[in-house]
């Protein structure tokens, strides 16, 4: 069972860095091919301008889909790849939350 937790976790924080490269890379891509849309997210960056409005609106644009409206596929295939990743690490995070109760009854 502890192999089990030190491979999901070693799983789970991979998981989480390909997602700061994946936004990293989004970001630019909308910067430079769509300034209006970019400016419409509020100018999201990485780590200049991460507040709660700007990343509220990259789950809005990456959950409601809004990278159709923009007809980029470089900008599709990145989208469709980061909202299935984002459904799976909710999940996984939600998963571990919830096992939390168990694990302490389990190992004390």
């Amino acid at each position: 069972m502890e192999i089990l937790l030190i491979a999901g976790f070693i799983t789970l924080w991979l998981s989480c860095m390909l997602w700061l490269v994946l936004c990293s890379r989004l970001f630019k891509i909308i910067k430079a091919r769509h300034p209006e849309k970019h400016n419409a997210m509020g100018g999201p960056h990485l780590t200049q301008n991460s507040t709660l409005s700007t990343n509220k609106a990259l789950f809005n644009f990456l959950y409601h889909r809004e990278w159709i409206e923009l007809g980029d596929p470089g900008v599709s295939t990145l989208g469709r790849f980061m909202r299935g990743l984002m459904i799976a690490l909710f999940t996984c995070f939600a998963l571990i939350f919830l096992s939390i109760p168990f694990l302490l009854t389990q190992y004390s």
